[in-house]
């Protein structure tokens, strides 16, 4: 009876430990955080060219950028639910560590079209051709290069491969 009961109670323990418990969910300062995140996206200042994010990307980039940085770190770099709905959230203006940047730009990139949000960013206002232009002239690689250039901390100077690219987007621009 006692080696049975041994077994028994053996025999949950394993069980206890090789079942991991469901995923608690969002925390309240990542649901707080990814609200505020959302809002800024879509909403438009004055004297601000448009992002061209809609409800549901916008949604998509904010819980990509939470989920793949962090609340914690993110809080670190000065970006909370608080300071977001204050001033806003201006990737250019944060600290990220080059690996960070690329969680940026790649929470962007599986919501959205780089290309296409690098073209309404610069081109907003402007007619087809030159949308077009703009459009040609970050084919390829080179939008999300733009992009990783932009994200913080940002540089005055552009890197050597996108230096064409960006005096085909001027012209472009005129």
């Amino acid at each position: 009876m006692i080696v049975a009961l041994a077994v028994v109670v053996l025999a949950a323990a394993a069980a206890a430990v090789w079942y991991e418990s469901p995923d608690p969910g969002p925390t309240a300062a990542e649901v707080a955080l990814v609200s505020a995140l959302h809002d800024d996206l879509v909403t438009v200042e004055p004297g601000d060219p448009p992002l061209a994010l809609d409800d549901g990307q916008a949604g998509c980039v904010a819980e990509q950028v939470v989920d793949r940085i962090g609340v914690d770190r993110l809080r670190e770099l000065g970006v909370d639910a608080a300071s977001v709905r204050q001033s806003g959230f201006s990737p250019s203006d944060v600290a990220f560590l080059d690996p960070e940047r690329s969680m940026v730009v790649d929470a962007f990139d599986g919501c959205v079209d780089l290309a296409e949000l690098a073209v309404d960013s610069l081109a907003h206002s402007r007619g087809q051709a030159a949308r077009a232009c703009v459009r040609e002239a970050l084919a390829g690689p080179l939008a999300r290069e733009l992009w990783l250039w932009r994200v913080g901390p940002a540089t005055d100077e552009a890197p050597p491969s996108l230096a064409d690219a960006l005096a085909t987007v001027d012209d472009c621009l005129g």
